[in-house]
């Protein structure tokens, strides 16, 4: 996909936040990778080594030093990540919302022979952020909506070692993830900076789970963000 079009238009990349964003990485250690996935393709046409989540890099870098061959990952949103994860984890499950990335994520697996992730399409919304959900739902169905949601990945007997939460309702998902997460597993809250999320991460505190938060520069993009990565207790 070309350069400009990994942007909204010209002028959001030479707005102050997305130069700060884009040369405080090129002084980084990960300048290299951020001049080549802001021009790279798109995901089903690009090779495994140029496949990243939109995380923040130094996240990046801290869940690739976590992740092991023997790990089940539920994500909720699959995309660029599902890719990532599947070559280092033995199962990934994906909850997804949305048919171009379902489309996406599925040529990009078969390109690959990926035989490990599951992606499984949840269509019960009927619009694209939570903002345009929340104002289109009937109000008496959406929260059974969300639940049937949140819960799509569950499974009777076995548990995740990760869980990503990376789309709509993730206060709900990352509720709802405590128990569907092993003891020891990591919960990936992305964009945690929003204070819309600032009730999960005082549910989590509250529950003494430890974490780590990442602030930086994005993959493919010209901006900043941060990513959290909570670790549930190992005793609850």
């Amino acid at each position: 996909m070309p350069l400009l079009q990994r942007t909204s238009n010209l002028a959001s990349f030479l707005s102050w936040p997305g130069l700060r964003a884009a040369f405080g990485l090129l002084s980084s250690d990960a300048r290299h990778t951020w001049v080549q996935t802001v021009n790279a393709p798109r995901l089903s046409m690009a090779p495994l080594g140029m496949v990243y989540p939109w995380f923040s890099f130094p996240s990046i870098e801290y869940l690739a030093r976590l992740s092991s061959p023997d790990m089940r990952v539920l994500e909720f949103g699959c995309g660029y990540s599902t890719i990532w994860w599947a070559q280092r984890v033995s199962q990934v499950t994906s909850i997804e919302r949305s048919s171009h990335w379902i489309t996406e994520v599925r040529h990009a697996l078969s390109k690959h022979t990926m035989t490990n992730v599951a992606v499984i399409p949840f269509l019960e919304f009927a619009a694209t952020t939570e903002e345009e959900i929340q104002a289109r739902a009937d109000p008496t169905r959406l929260a059974s909506i969300i639940q049937r949601y949140v819960s799509a990945g569950q499974e009777k007997s076995e548990l995740y070692d990760v869980i990503v939460v990376d789309d709509v309702f993730r206060n709900e998902a990352a509720a709802a993830a405590i128990a569907q997460l092993k003891p020891g597993g990591i919960l990936v809250l992305d964009d945690s900076e929003r204070p819309r999320y600032g009730q999960t991460c005082a549910l989590f505190k509250r529950m003494g789970w430890s974490f780590a938060s990442f602030y930086g520069a994005v993959p493919y993009h010209f901006h900043e963000k941060q990513t959290t990565i909570w670790h549930k207790p190992i005793h609850v």
